[in-house]
This record gives C-alpha cells, sequence and structure tokens, in this order.
C-alpha cells in the first residue's frame, strides 16, 4: 500500500484539491478490492489443486 500511496502523491500532487482527493480514495477502494480478489483466486485455486 505504501508504494501505492507515494505513486498517488507523485501523480495527483499537481491536480487540484478537489480532483486530488476523489482519485485518491478511488486508488485506494480500487486496490483494496485488487488484492481481495486475488486472495479469493489465490484460495479458490490452491483448494482445487491441492483438495
Amino acid at each position: 500500500m505504501a508504494g501505492i500511496s507515494i505513486m498517488g502523491v507523485g501523480v495527483f500532487d499537481r491536480g487540484s484539491a478537489v480532483v486530488q482527493t476523489p482519485m485518491r480514495v478511488l486508488l485506494i477502494i480500487s486496490a483494496e478490492y485488487l488484492v481481495e480478489f486475488m486472495t479469493r483466486l489465490a484460495t479458490i485455486t490452491w483448494a482445487m489443486l491441492y483438495s
């Protein structure tokens, strides 16, 4: 998460605060969703292979 946050700051600091906040929130939400999705996918794959 730290890497994504630092990248977000670098990209969005040049924009206005109005654009910056929703974009940062959206980035965090999408990153969390992606992590959750990948975890579920890995769990399902592992269960299929090793059951």
